[in-house]
């Protein structure tokens, strides 16, 4: 998701990504200089089921995708 969702990040370009569940409250999160590091999996098996925003900031943009994690 990651990668398709900003792009090609410039060099030492810090990306920041972090997952909230509806109420705000952060689960999981990270940051990356080079978004060839960035995989596009995350395990969320000790996660509750619901909904959940996956947060992305890089390249001067913020871009937001929601999900559901369905057990």
């Amino acid at each position: 998701i990651a990668n398709q969702t900003i792009g090609a990040s410039k060099p030492n370009e810090n990306i920041e990504w972090w997952i909230t569940d509806v109420h705000g409250k952060v689960v999981h999160d990270g940051a990356v200089t080079d978004m060839a590091v960035l995989t596009d999996e995350i395990w969320m098996e000790r996660t509750a089921p619901g909904l959940y925003l996956l947060w992305i900031k890089g390249n001067s943009r913020l871009q937001v995708e929601q999900f559901a994690v369905i057990r």
